[in-house]
């Protein structure tokens, strides 16, 4: 099952709801991993277009070659969990969590 979705990940088609929602979104609203994968070069994805997701896929593929104890840690206190925590905040532009 992790496989078929590792696959899907890597390759798949832009849905009619998907295109819709990439139409609808600015590109200056869109961080830059969002545009990578749905406008690249600043040219939104249509439906049907092909999409790729290969840093997905990878994550994905790498969660599902560890133990549970180890994809936890990956997440909580590991490269993944600072990739997320620095994602959001560039997105949200928070400087640091509080409490």
């Amino acid at each position: 099952m992790v496989f078929v979705i590792i696959q899907k990940c890597s390759q798949f088609h832009s849905s009619s709801f998907s295109a819709e929602k990439i139409d609808e979104t600015p590109l200056e609203d869109m961080s830059d991993n969002m545009k990578a994968v749905y406008a690249p070069g600043g040219v939104k994805k249509k439906e049907g277009e092909k999409i790729t997701r290969p840093k997905l896929a990878n994550l994905l593929e790498r969660i599902s070659e560890t133990s549970r104890a180890e994809g936890v840690a990956l997440f909580y206190s590991g490269d993944i969990g600072k990739e997320i925590v620095k994602a959001v905040r560039k997105i949200h532009k928070i400087d640091k969590f509080v409490n």
